[in-house]
């Protein structure tokens, strides 16, 4: 029997997606160690999670230091 599907799953799922495709159409190319253009990233990161500005810092280290982006 399988468990049932956790409410919060969804929607993390939703937001990990939207993140990932706004980041790959809307970040600038070779944005890494460049910080004006990081900040961009930031900015797309802040307004596609709709988080403050300690989630959105957080979620970037993660972003930067995936391979891939």
């Amino acid at each position: 029997m399988a468990e049932p599907a956790a409410e919060y799953g969804e929607e993390r799922l939703r937001l990990s997606l939207a993140l990932d495709q706004a980041i790959k159409v809307e970040a600038p190319a070779g944005w890494k160690g460049d910080d004006v253009k990081e900040r961009v990233v930031q900015n797309i990161i802040h307004r596609t999670l709709g988080k403050g500005r300690g989630a959105t810092l957080a979620v970037f280290d993660i972003v930067k230091n995936q391979p891939g982006y």
